[in-house]
């Protein structure tokens, strides 16, 4: 009986989810289709605005999936209360903790799902639209190597050549630059660097040496990696190699803030959906009556809008450098966790 019962709360949760969901998403492509119409001129401007609007979807998605959790929670609840079912299930011993853990199964799904669309539909996208048209030069890139020595790659180009390299070598003590080398070219072969036009400087207590050289070839693994393709943003990388890559960039002294950021949002955010539904409950508990139901999904807007808020201004200070990653990414979870505990013990009281 009460795994019947189970299975009836995820369906009637997941119906009005799908149902929400589906009518944020809609508004969102109709808004980007209207706002884009005087733009569609031939097939050409109209095949680029799907792709826009396929890959504003993912975003999209990512976005409105806690706060259509709030909805759906509270939809789903004051729909069985309303009815009276609430009350014959918990007559047949269901608690309340009970009903959520239906909800937690359809949370673990559509948290799955937006992990999926956001870490693979996402990025192949982009990779297919996006990158063959802005991938023709790489940004500049600042590298150090184990022995502290500082790498500057100016101009990469994806077919693994390079121009406008500087090498600063570094004396440790007393710490001072003892050399710099400008390299006009270089390009990647199978296992070295093949450096060509090399003029180093060398800085001794009384005066330069400078020396020049056609070519110059240095095993790969002498060099810091150097990437050659259009790097994915952190927020859009799987957690393990997002981990992988924060250790690797640490070690080549390059600030990882970012990183660490989307790192510990990636943890946050199942986190969040599910706080979304224990506050939801907790407002749809004691609310059976019309026009009680329809007040609370008015407080819940209100709630997911002022979440979405705190959470954007938290990962800002993060991303700044200006508050710890994992306080940036977890602290608007922390405060509407307590929230929604507090919620729940008003409503046993």
């Amino acid at each position: 009986m009460l795994a019947r019962l189970s299975r009836y709360i995820a369906h009637e949760y997941l119906r009005f989810f799908l149902l929400i969901l589906s009518a944020f998403l809609l508004m969102s492509v109709v808004m980007h289709l209207f706002g884009n119409l005087s733009e569609l001129e031939d097939w050409a401007a109209v095949l680029e605005l799907l792709r826009e609007i396929a890959l504003l979807l993912p975003q999209a998605l990512e976005l409105m999936t806690p706060l259509t959790i709030l909805l759906a929670t509270i939809a789903a609840f004051s729909s069985l209360g309303r009815t009276s079912e609430l009350l014959a299930m918990r007559a047949s011993g269901l608690g309340g903790w009970r009903m959520l853990l239906p909800v937690l199964g359809v949370i673990i799904l559509v948290a799955t799902g937006v992990y999926f669309t956001q870490h693979q539909i996402y990025p192949w996208m982009h990779k297919r639209w996006v990158q063959p048209e802005t991938q023709v030069l790489l940004p500049p890139l600042w590298k150090v190597d184990g022995e502290r020595n500082i790498y500057y790659f100016g101009t990469r180009r994806p077919d693994g050549r390079m121009e406008s390299v500087s090498v600063f070598r570094w004396q440790p003590d007393p710490h001072r630059l003892v050399e710099r080398t400008a390299i006009a070219q270089g390009e990647q072969s199978k296992n070295s660097w093949i450096f060509r036009d090399v003029v180093r400087v060398a800085f001794t207590s009384n005066h330069l040496i400078r020396s020049t050289q056609e070519t110059w070839e240095i095993p790969q693994m002498e060099l810091p990696s150097v990437p050659f393709l259009t790097p994915i943003s952190p927020h859009h990388r799987h957690v393990v190699p997002l981990f992988a890559d924060i250790l690797r960039l640490q070690g080549e002294g390059q600030d990882v803030t970012r990183h660490w950021v989307a790192f510990y949002q990636k943890l946050a955010y199942p986190v969040t959906l599910w706080i979304m539904a224990l506050i939801g409950f907790a407002l749809s508990a004691t609310h059976s009556r019309r026009g009680i139901a329809v007040e609370s999904l008015a407080l819940s807007v209100l709630l997911g809008i002022l979440f979405w808020i705190l959470n954007q201004i938290f990962l800002a200070l993060g991303n700044a450098g200006m508050a710890h990653p994992a306080l940036a990414a977890w602290t608007s979870n922390l405060l509407f966790l307590l929230l929604g505990l507090s919620l729940l013990v008003r409503y046993r009281a």
